[in-house]
């Protein structure tokens, strides 16, 4: 359906308008602020569509039209910081700070650009990767510097905390570019490169 007015404290259902204090607009079928499905749309066939289906478990759809046509269709979100809300509690799972951080599991995200929060056990570590084939050499992540400089370190820490001997690393130092003096290093925070091995 389509309307060329807005209606203030007015409810829209089926074919019918009504006033009143409602104090929101509802498009739906039949229903006052009820069960049944609706649908709002803004501009044509290539616009914004939000649709509420209420069979099932009920999914609520926010829709770029023109994106059913050219993959570049772009939907823009503008806030100071983002949060994303999951379960019956309305429990923050995702923060987008205004630095660009990311938190998953974590409301406070400083300690780096992405950081995720978990247990930590076995069957609940804080990041899980699967790998869906395999190959010779399956990669499971790739990190690569390519500002490094000789004499330059590029190292993986974990531990207890980030301070002296309760943390310890796996690092690499780059030397020259394709050189065989460039090395695969061990050590703890605070004790660099205890055990050093090389390509050849």
């Amino acid at each position: 359906r389509a309307f060329n007015q807005i209606f203030a404290n007015t409810k829209v259902s089926g074919s019918s308008t009504s006033t009143g204090s409602f104090g929101r607009l509802e498009i739906a079928d039949n229903a006052q602020f009820g069960t049944a499905n609706g649908d709002i749309q803004i501009g044509s066939g290539a616009g914004l569509n939000i649709t509420h289906n209420n069979s099932g478990l009920t999914t609520v759809t926010l829709n770029h039209l023109y994106a059913t046509t050219n993959a570049g269709a772009q939907m823009k979100l503008q806030s100071g910081f983002l949060t994303f809300h999951t379960g019956t509690s309305n429990t923050e799972a995702v923060r987008i700070d205004a630095s660009q951080r990311v938190g998953i599991g974590d409301t406070n995200p400083t300690e780096g650009k992405l950081v995720v929060a978990g247990d930590g056990a076995y069957n609940a570590p804080p990041l899980h990767i699967s790998m869906t084939s395999s190959t010779t050499f399956n990669h499971f992540a790739n990190m690569v510097n390519p500002n490094l400089t000789a004499g330059e370190n590029g190292i993986i820490v974990f531990g207890q905390e980030l301070d002296s001997n309760n943390s310890a690393y796996i690092g690499y130092v780059h030397r020259s570019d394709h050189g065989n003096d460039n090395q695969l290093t061990l050590g703890f925070w605070g004790s660099n490169n205890l055990v050093n091995l090389l390509p050849n």
